[in-house]
C-alpha cells in the first residue's frame, strides 16, 4: 500500500510539471521569433529547449512534457485528471497521451472514452494494444493513411552507449519487414546453433546482423574472431607496419602492434581484430569485405594512453567513452580514423573575413576539438552537425557597430545539429564562445549554461574528511 501511494503521488506530480509546461509554452517570452525555414517544418518549442537545459534532460523528453501538458488542458483532459488522481501512473498515461495527441479531436474523444476505464488494470502493453484496437473501431477509414503516413517515419537511429563499450542501435520499420528480418536472422542463428556453434542465439543474431551489414562472415564474423585463436593477419595496408611489429617485439617484448613507429603497448593482434573487421578480411584479397563503403570512425586518444604511459579513456566518436586497450586497438586496425590529441598540428585556424566556408582542415579540427553538438544535453557526433558560426559571419540587422559579425576561425566555429541549428536561429537564443571550444548559452529567460564539449568532465573532488575529536581546529 506504501508502494501504491507512492506511485499514486508520482503520479499527481507529473500531471502538475505537464501542465506547468503547457503554461511556459503560451508565454509570449519563449514564442520564435523566426518563421520555421519551410511551411512544412515544424516550428521550434522554445519551451521545451528551456526545459532540457533548466532540468538536464533530453529534448525529446522535455518535448513531451510540454505536449502532454498542452493535450491534458485539451482533448486528453480525462486522461490528464486520472493522471492527477492516481488512477493512471505515468507510464500508462503517457501510452494514451503519445498516441492521440496529433490525432483529430473527435477520434481522440471517443478512443480515450473506450480504454480509460479499463485501463487501471492493464500494463502498459496491453493498454497500447487497447488503443490501437479502438482506433481501428473508431476510424477505420483512416486507418490505412495512418499506416501509409508512418511508413515514411521509418529510421535507423544513431547508437545509443551502454555500459562496458557496448552500445544499442534502433530500427523502426513497417512491422512486416522488421519480421522478415527477425526470423532470417533466427533462422541462420539456428542453423549456426545445430551446426555446433557455441556462440548463444543472441550473439548469433547479433554477430549475423553485423555480418550482413559489414560483411565480415569471411572468417566467421566478429564473435569467432573474438572468441577463437588469434588471428594471423595484419592490419589493412600495414605490411610495413608488421615488419616493424616484428622488429618492435624483438628489442621490446611485450609491445604487441606497432603503428606509425609507436609501439602500442598491451595490444596483440587478438585485440586488433576483435575490434577492427578490417584485420580480420585483410589476408583474403576475394572477401566481399574489402569492397564495402569506406567509413571514417573518429577514436581520439589521449598520446599518453597511446603510449602506454596511463591507461586514461579515450573517445569513441558517437558512443563516447572507450578503455585503453580498446583505444589501442582501434587506433591500430586500419580501417579507423587515428586522431591523437596533439596541438601541434600546424593547422591554419583563422581564415578572418576572406571566406565563410571553412577548409577542410579547419573544419576537421573544430569537429574534433568538440566531439559533439554544444548544445549542453545534446550528444549529436560533430560529424553529423553544421558548423555554426558562433557570432553571424552575416551579421544581423538588429546589431550595431559595437557588434560586428564574426570571422571564420576555430575561435568562433563550432559544431550545431540541425535542430539546435534551428533553435539558435529560429529560438532567439545567443551563444558565445569565451575560449575556443568553451560555449555560454543565453535563453529567453535569460538563463546562462556553460558547456565545454569536448573536455572530459573533471572527476569529483572528494568530500572532506570529518574531524575527530583528536584533530586540531580547523583555524
Amino acid at each position: 500500500e506504501l508502494v501504491d501511494a507512492a506511485v499514486r503521488l508520482e503520479a499527481w506530480a507529473h500531471a502538475a510539471a505537464a501542465r506547468y509546461a503547457a503554461v511556459l509554452a503560451r508565454r509570449d517570452a519563449v514564442q520564435p521569433v523566426e518563421p520555421p525555414p519551410t511551411p512544412r517544418a515544424v516550428p521550434i518549442c522554445v519551451a521545451a529547449e528551456e526545459l532540457s537545459l533548466r532540468l538536464s534532460w533530453s529534448r525529446r523528453a522535455a518535448q513531451r512534457l510540454v505536449r502532454q501538458g498542452q493535450g491534458f488542458d485539451g482533448a486528453l483532459a480525462a486522461t490528464g485528471e486520472a493522471l492527477a488522481r492516481g488512477d493512471l501512473d505515468v507510464v500508462r498515461a503517457g501510452v494514451v497521451a503519445d498516441r492521440l495527441h496529433d490525432l483529430p479531436v473527435p477520434v481522440a474523444l471517443d478512443v480515450q472514452d473506450a480504454v480509460l476505464p479499463g485501463a487501471r488494470a492493464r500494463t502498459a502493453a496491453q493498454l497500447a494494444a487497447d488503443v490501437e484496437r479502438a482506433l481501428i473501431r473508431v476510424d477505420p477509414a483512416e486507418a490505412a493513411a495512418r499506416r501509409a503516413h508512418a511508413r515514411t517515419g521509418r529510421r535507423v537511429e544513431r547508437p545509443r552507449p551502454l555500459p562496458d563499450g557496448m552500445a544499442s542501435i534502433r530500427a523502426v520499420l513497417a512491422a512486416p519487414d522488421a519480421t522478415r528480418v527477425h526470423a532470417t536472422l533466427e533462422a541462420a542463428a539456428r542453423t549456426a546453433h545445430a551446426a555446433g556453434d557455441p556462440r548463444t542465439l543472441d550473439q548469433l543474431r547479433a554477430d549475423g546482423l553485423t555480418d550482413l551489414v559489414l560483411h565480415t562472415a569471411c572468417d566467421g564474423g566478429p564473435g569467432a574472431a573474438a572468441d577463437a585463436a588469434p588471428v594471423d593477419s595484419a592490419p589493412v595496408d600495414s605490411a610495413p607496419d608488421a615488419e616493424r611489429a616484428a622488429a618492435a617485439g624483438a628489442a621490446c617484448p611485450g609491445a604487441g602492434v606497432v603503428v606509425d613507429g609507436v609501439p602500442l603497448r598491451g595490444v596483440t593482434e587478438r585485440d586488433v581484430a576483435a575490434v577492427s573487421p578490417a584485420a580480420r578480411t585483410a589476408a583474403d584479397p576475394a572477401c566481399p569485405a574489402r569492397r564495402r563503403p569506406t567509413t571514417v570512425v573518429h577514436v581520439t586518444v589521449p598520446l599518453s594512453t597511446l603510449l602506454g604511459l596511463d591507461d586514461g579513456p579515450a573517445d569513441l566518436a558517437g558512443h563516447g567513452p572507450v578503455d585503453a586497450v580498446t583505444a589501442r586497438a582501434l587506433a591500430a586496425g586500419g580501417v579507423w580514423r587515428r586522431l591523437v590529441t596533439d596541438p601541434l598540428s600546424g593547422t591554419l585556424l583563422d581564415l578572418g573575413r576572406t571566406r565563410y566556408r571553412p577548409t577542410a582542415a579547419l573544419a576537421e579540427h573544430v569537429r574534433v576539438r568538440d566531439r559533439t553538438c554544444v548544445w549542453p544535453t545534446c550528444t549529436a557526433p560533430a560529424a553529423s552537425c553544421d558548423l555554426d558560426h558562433t557570432r553571424d559571419f552575416h551579421g544581423r540587422p538588429d546589431r550595431g557597430p559595437d557588434d560586428p559579425p564574426g570571422t571564420t576561425c576555430a575561435a568562433n566555429l563550432g559544431p550545431l545539429c540541425r535542430h539546435h541549428h534551428r533553435v539558435k536561429s529560429e529560438g532567439g537564443l545567443r551563444l558565445r564562445q569565451t575560449a575556443p571550444g568553451e560555449f555560454e548559452w543565453t535563453t529567453r529567460l535569460g538563463r546562462r549554461y556553460r558547456v565545454a564539449p569536448g573536455r572530459d568532465p573533471d572527476p569529483p573532488a572528494p568530500p572532506p574528511a570529518a574531524l575527530t575529536s583528536d584533530d586540531p581546529p580547523p583555524f
